[in-house]
């Protein structure tokens, strides 16, 4: 089904699924790991709108981003 999607190869859903699944537990995405994933950037960008037209900071707030990531946004 993802192949019908056309994602860029490094925001494919099935990528990200793999690195969740990872049988290996060090190399297995979790987690803070799992928020910093590549197939995230874009969701946490300034400004970013979510497609019920809200702002992503509406839903996760920048404090509890930093939260998250420890640092700042």
């Amino acid at each position: 089904i993802f192949e019908k999607l056309k994602y860029p190869a490094d925001k494919n859903p099935a990528s990200l699924i793999v690195k969740i699944l990872d049988l290996n537990p060090k190399k297995r995405l979790n987690g803070r790991r799992l928020l910093f994933d590549e197939f995230f950037d874009e969701l946490f960008q300034p400004g970013k709108i979510r497609k019920g037209g809200g702002l992503v900071t509406d839903a996760i707030s920048l404090e509890e981003q930093k939260l998250v990531f420890g640092t700042e946004v």
